[in-house]
């Protein structure tokens, strides 16, 4: 059995460990809340920078959705009018698989129906004439079509496919012009001549022909069209 002297000791050896623990778990919550404040700090200012951020998203909003347009759609359907008669047009299709295109077509004969559109008539095929005909005589003496007089030129000629020829009335003028290939939207211009020695003649100036087959041959002027020097199949 323990003494007095020994129970004393122990006692306060017991005291001393309670004493180092106090210390160390105070010391040890201390370091936490310290760690504690520091997270703190950073998570309220991560908070301050996203706000900013959000801001200024809300701010530049539409310049962002003008930076970043939506997708293209998978089709689209184009038409040109003049006055309620439809004259043109062209379907694009930009992936394999189109959803609801049937429904879109639906939709638009439609709405052809409701405002009373029309579709223009196709072209028609111009006049043609032998080319074994003379083009004009002279009394007894044939004149040479001019198409063969401006082939013995020497200037560098190009060709595009011909599609169609039209005309525009100015000032009680009469201009003609071959549409096709990368000349699609504002054509190439044709004199009566050439139009004269590629076999045409009587043509309505009301009303665009099909000229599919066929191949214009032009020269340029300061490295644009200038002007179809010949018209062939």
């Amino acid at each position: 059995m323990p003494t007095p002297k020994e129970l004393e000791t122990e006692l306060a050896a017991l005291h001393k460990q309670i004493a180092q623990e106090r210390e160390l778990t105070e010391q040890t919550t201390a370091q936490w809340q310290t760690a504690t404040d520091a997270l703190r700090s950073i998570v309220a200012d991560k908070d301050t920078q996203l706000a900013a951020f959000q801001k200024a998203a809300q701010e530049r909003e539409a310049a962002l959705k003008a930076a970043c347009p939506p997708p293209e759609s998978g089709f689209s359907l184009n038409v040109s009018f003049t006055g309620k008669v439809i004259n043109s047009g062209q379907v694009t299709f930009r992936t394999p698989n189109v959803q609801d295109w049937r429904t879109a077509f639906d939709e638009f004969a439609a709405m052809v129906k409701e405002r009373d559109w029309h579709f223009a008539p196709a072209p028609e095929k111009p006049p043609e004439r032998s080319r074994s005909e003379p083009v004009k005589t002279n009394g007894e003496k044939t004149i040479a079509p001019v198409a063969t007089q401006l082939q013995a030129q020497t200037q560098t000629t190009h060709t595009f496919p011909a599609g169609t020829l039209s005309a525009t009335i100015t000032d009680g003028k009469t201009y003609w012009k071959v549409k096709g290939g990368r000349f699609g939207k504002w054509g190439v211009t044709i004199w009566p001549e050439i139009l004269d020695a590629a076999g045409f003649d009587a043509l309505d100036p009301g009303t665009p022909y099909n000229l599919s087959g066929w191949t214009a041959e032009y020269v340029e002027k300061d490295g644009k069209p200038d002007k179809v020097v010949r018209l062939y199949k």
